[in-house]
């Protein structure tokens, strides 16, 4: 059996197709940033993540404003070469820079 489809005369046959979705060189780049600020986006949590786990497993300060290593290292070890425990700092950091940054969590040396 087959189905014919009737038409009512002047009636046209043609179905009438839904336009593509063109995408345009500007909607591919703004798609582009957007999937690249996602994957930096959960780069920069992940790390946050896991520099605020250290302090659970080692003892560990927050760089207030103004401080610097020489600080953190005398009143992580008041006792010892102060030098001495900087190196262990940023031994113990992975940190090449004397550089820090307010609110950065640093390992300190148990």
């Amino acid at each position: 059996m087959t189905t014919e489809r009737m038409s009512r005369p002047g009636a046209s046959t043609a179905v009438a197709a839904a336009p593509a979705l063109r995408l345009t060189a500007r909607g591919r780049r703004l798609i582009l940033v957007g999937m690249l600020l996602v994957a930096l986006f959960g780069l920069v949590v992940g790390r946050a993540v896991t520099s605020q786990a250290t302090p659970d497993r080692t003892p560990a300060v927050v760089v207030q404003p103004g401080q610097t290593l020489w600080d953190i290292a005398v009143q992580a070890d008041p006792q010892a070469d102060p030098r001495a425990v900087i190196a262990e700092i940023s031994d113990l950091n992975g940190l090449t820079s004397e550089v820090l940054l307010p609110g950065q969590w640093l390992a300190i040396p148990a």
